[in-house]
């Protein structure tokens, strides 16, 4: 829920970054600071299936493609599409091996990433389909922001079951999550700009959990029904805890930590640590969620637009392949780190270049 930029000015510019990029490569280097052009070949349908390690998988909408990352972040590089077929939206686990994708007219497909095998699991929902998974991929949520009917997938990967939600949302839907346990939280847009936060437990009916000044982002915590909140509005980050029973509210962090516009959040694989990206000042922030020490702050050659999980514990990607340079988060280590996977320059399948 769910974007770096940069510009080259003249040769002596492409040379210097050209360089950058080799020399960064050899010695480990986290990055550049800025956008690099690509060796590797341009992506294709038909690409065979990288032979290298694989750091994870990422949407490329400029090609209509899912593209794994090889190599290990900080030397990687994207490697051609693996989904065959053009779709229109992808939401890839690479640690289950299994990615959903919509196709064009929005039915829904499960695809295994090592043997590129596909099925089709649900009809479409509406225009402008959003796929999300649970933080251990054991659920997915399929929605369009102006539909008020969903579907909810359980049991993933070996064991899909689809079921019909109904939202009773009011507004356009401009944010949404799901739990591991199946809890939805749906974050509606009112007429003066606010956002009303909706919880749909997977018993009884939905309510209002809390209204946001402006939607930032939300996830849920790997296992349960504890969900991190951000308001873009007030630059306050929330945790709200036991959803499903006796909802707690306490504040995580502020304007005064350095929260500006948080535009995304996620989590460690193992609940240890939960981040959030702010949409201004290049900056994401990691909470302990343990409590056992203060938020580390994470400085970024970017413009953070989201936190999709990459393989590992706490790796993530920042920012779209559409942006010239991917950027991604490796957030596990006691000194977390940006790293950038440079991108193709490819046609846009929407017409365009890239």
């Amino acid at each position: 829920m769910l974007r770096g930029r940069s510009s080259l000015d003249g040769l002596a510019s492409l040379g210097a970054i050209a360089a950058c990029v080799v020399f960064a490569t050899a010695i480990g280097l986290s990055g550049c600071g800025t956008t690099a052009v690509s060796t590797s070949p341009p992506a294709s349908a038909s690409a065979s299936k990288p032979g290298a390690a694989v750091s994870g998988h990422v949407w490329d909408s400029r090609i209509a493609g899912l593209r794994p990352v090889t190599g290990s972040l900080g030397a990687a590089h994207l490697a051609g599409s693996i989904s065959g077929a053009t779709f229109s939206a992808a939401a890839p686990c690479s640690s289950k091996d299994f990615a959903l994708l919509a196709d064009p007219t929005g039915a829904v497909t499960m695809m295994s990433l090592s043997s590129g095998q596909q099925s089709q699991l649900a009809a479409p929902v509406g225009k402008s389909e959003r796929i999300l998974l649970s933080p251990s991929c054991s659920n997915a949520l399929v929605y369009s922001p102006g539909i008020a009917s969903g579907v909810l997938i359980s049991g993933l990967p070996s064991s899909p079951l689809v079921q019909s939600l109904s939202f009773a949302s009011s507004g356009s839907i401009v944010g949404a999550a799901v739990s591991d346990l199946g809890t939805v939280l749906l974050a509606s847009r009112n007429s003066d700009g606010s956002s009303a936060v909706r919880l749909l437990p997977v018993a009884g009916s939905s309510q209002t959990l809390t209204r946001l000044k402006q939607f930032g982002a939300m996830t849920f915590l790997p296992g349960g029904d504890n969900a991190v909140i951000a308001d873009a509005g007030t630059n306050i980050v929330s945790l709200e805890k036991q959803l499903s029973g006796n909802p707690t509210l306490s504040q995580l962090a502020s304007s005064a930590t350095g929260i500006s516009k948080p535009v995304a959040a996620s989590a460690s694989a193992d609940g240890h640590f939960a981040f959030v990206a702010n949409g201004t000042g290049g900056n994401i922030y990691r909470f302990d969620m343990s409590g056992a020490s203060a938020p580390i702050r994470i400085s970024c050659a970017c413009t953070a637009s989201e936190l999709l999980p990459l393989y590992g514990n706490a790796s993530f990607q920042l920012s779209d392949p559409a942006a010239g340079t991917i950027f991604a988060l490796d957030g596990d280590a006691s000194v977390p780190r940006t790293v950038f996977i440079p991108t193709d320059k490819i046609a846009s399948v929407r017409g365009g270049a890239q």
